[in-house]
């Protein structure tokens, strides 16, 4: 009987430990090729983003969308 009892509560603590591993964060890095208004005009740019995964108890609440920049009927303010 001890021994079960001692068996399980190892177990217990075992699963524990496991289940509390810390999240995983993810890196990525993007190498591009862009132009500029100075020699040698074509140089290349790194991005670099970074996710942390972590537990949501909530939705992320949406924000505005973005406005594009090129066109000229979102430069005005009356939207």
């Amino acid at each position: 009987m001890q021994f079960a009892l001692l068996f399980l509560l190892q177990a217990l603590v075992v699963s524990t430990a496991i289940a509390q591993k810390e999240a995983p964060v993810l890196t990525a890095e993007q190498v591009y090729q862009t132009i500029i208004d100075k020699p040698p005009y074509m140089v290349e740019m790194t991005r670099t983003v970074t996710w942390t995964q972590s537990p949501s108890i909530f939705e992320p609440e949406p924000t505005d969308p973005p406005k594009p920049s090129l066109d000229p009927a979102y430069e005005s303010d009356e939207l």
